[in-house]
């Protein structure tokens, strides 16, 4: 026991073990040692330290020797071996703050907290990128239609593809009204530009009917 101070003389009384103890047997004992890995929070082993020795009354209750000597206020410093800090927080009463108890919950909180709002922000680039590319549709086709108008020969090709415009504008401000599309700059310069097409084409028929009345005269 000098040499090593963890050990100290013990008796296992008579018939402590159902029985096989048919007499008082003079033996060493040692402190309850729990090893743990070094990563394990300190917040984990204090609370476990507390239930063990908090409960001691109900662990003797159903066997007096399972933890025989088993106490709070033992010689910290005949220890040879490292005290985890969560059982040095127990035992010198340095109860774990709000923040250190609910530390590593907070960070897993956070991590989905910011994994939702990723996720959100994401979804209204997405929304607002296809938003943008049904708008980028209605552009190209207007374009297409501006190209063809100094090939039209025919009034009737004229108010066709003037029809073409006033559909298109109709289903831009539907999908307007169903959200499918923004009311943005993109959205308003399309118009004035739809617009302008119209008005090209009608210029382009009265040139059309112009001529012909010559023709005809």
């Amino acid at each position: 026991a000098l040499k090593y101070p963890r050990l100290s003389p013990f008796v296992i009384p008579q018939n402590s073990y159902w029985g096989f103890t048919t007499k008082p047997i003079v033996t060493l004992s040692v402190d309850l040692i729990m090893v743990v890995r070094s990563g394990l929070l300190e917040v984990t082993v204090n609370d476990f330290s507390k239930t063990m020795l908090r409960n001691r009354q109900v662990f003797t209750s159903i066997d007096p020797l399972l933890f025989h000597g088993l106490k709070e206020d033992f010689n910290k410093g005949i220890l040879n071996i490292p005290l985890h800090e969560g059982a040095r927080t127990f035992l010198d009463r340095d109860e774990p703050s709000f923040l250190e108890r609910y530390a590593e919950l907070g960070g897993v909180i956070l991590s989905i907290v910011i994994a939702i709002f990723s996720g959100l922000v994401s979804l209204t680039k997405w929304q607002a990128q296809k938003k943008k590319d049904k708008i980028d549709e209605f552009y190209e086709d207007l374009m297409n239609i501006k190209n063809t108008i100094p090939k039209i020969k025919q009034i009737q090709e004229g108010m066709t593809q003037v029809k073409r415009v006033q559909r298109a504008q109709n289903k831009a401000f539907e999908m307007l009204i169903a959200e499918k599309l923004v009311a943005n700059d993109s959205f308003r310069i399309y118009m004035e530009l739809s617009k302008e097409t119209i008005n090209e084409l009608r210029g382009k028929m009265r040139l059309i009917k112009m001529k012909q009345t010559k023709a005809t005269s």
